[in-house]
């Protein structure tokens, strides 16, 4: 499965990406939630304590190879973060942008080849799950 890491200084990242899918078909446990659309392209998300995050930022480098568009003030390994499973790089782009119209802080994506998205520079021909 294709995945990348969504990003935020907000602390409810996972609740909040949740949620939105629940209210629109999908259905969630206290660290996953799915959705599946009409045309059978599921997205799905899993929270991440701040322990597995930094973990992951551990595997090299935890600076981003490249970043698009407005990087965060604060460090990657002190954000929020959820790792997003979706085969579709439209899906997935679509639902990121949604969730950071509801959030009350910036929202970015750590794709596949390290580079730091901010979500309104997300480009689903660019991004690599």
């Amino acid at each position: 499965m294709k995945s990348a890491h969504v990003v935020s200084e907000d602390s409810d990242l996972f609740e909040k990406f949740a949620s939105m899918l629940a209210e629109n078909g999908g259905h969630r446990t206290p660290d996953m939630a799915q959705l599946v659309d009409a045309e059978g392209r599921m997205l799905t998300v899993f929270a991440m304590t701040s322990d597995e995050w930094l973990a992951e930022l551990q595997l090299p480098p935890e600076t981003p190879e490249r970043t698009v568009g407005r990087p965060p003030v604060s460090p990657l390994s002190s954000l929020t973060a959820c790792t997003v499973e979706c085969r579709w790089e439209t899906v997935f782009v679509s639902w990121v942008q949604r969730l950071a119209q509801q959030s009350s802080a910036d929202v970015w994506v750590l794709d596949g080849d390290d580079v730091l998205w901010a979500s309104d520079q997300l480009d689903a021909d660019g991004l690599r799950l």
